[in-house]
């Protein structure tokens, strides 16, 4: 499936209603500068992940909200995100973000990645969870609009965490 955005600044809104693992892959977006992915908690027993493949999206932003159940946080998964692509965590409550980018993203020694974060919640300390993968040497943390709790930051390869923003961020 293809979706061309055309002329403007266009976003992509995506609910889904988590029962289960899923995933989402095979489509091409053009002209679309945001996608937006909002989570429910359909199984509050048991957390489940929805993984997009982002190959052929070439999209600048993407954003991650919805409500999970505690210590069963749900979550958002986005792989092969292009190089420069942005990350936003908003209104999100015991919501993990995982993002895997393409490996053009990652191939030099002082590759960064900008992370947005806006009124995220965790309820424990295994809530809210942000996992950027391995390549990046520096993290960009803007905390705004409302503060944020995010149960942890894993990254494997950054050596620099930059945290700026007009609002507090508790890790």
């Amino acid at each position: 499936d293809s979706i061309n955005g055309g002329p403007g600044d266009d976003t992509l809104s995506l609910t889904a209603n988590l029962t289960a693992a899923s995933s989402i892959a095979g489509f091409t977006l053009s002209n679309v500068e945001t996608a937006h992915v909002n989570v429910t908690d359909g199984d509050t027993t048991t957390a489940h992940a929805l993984t997009l493949n982002m190959l052929n999206a070439g999209v600048n932003n993407l954003k991650a909200s919805g409500l999970s159940t505690s210590t069963a946080s749900d979550g958002v998964t986005f792989i092969n995100v292009a190089a420069g692509s942005t990350l936003e965590m908003n209104n999100a409550t015991n919501l993990d973000l995982n993002a895997t980018y393409a490996s053009a993203a990652t191939s030099g020694d002082a590759d960064s990645v900008s992370v947005t974060v806006n009124g995220v919640a965790a309820t424990a300390a295994t809530d809210s969870i942000l996992t950027i993968a391995t390549g990046f040497e520096t993290i960009n943390i803007n905390a705004t609009g409302a503060a944020s709790t995010l149960g942890d930051i894993v990254t494997s390869t950054a050596t620099t965490m930059n945290i700026t923003g007009d609002q507090n961020l508790t890790v």
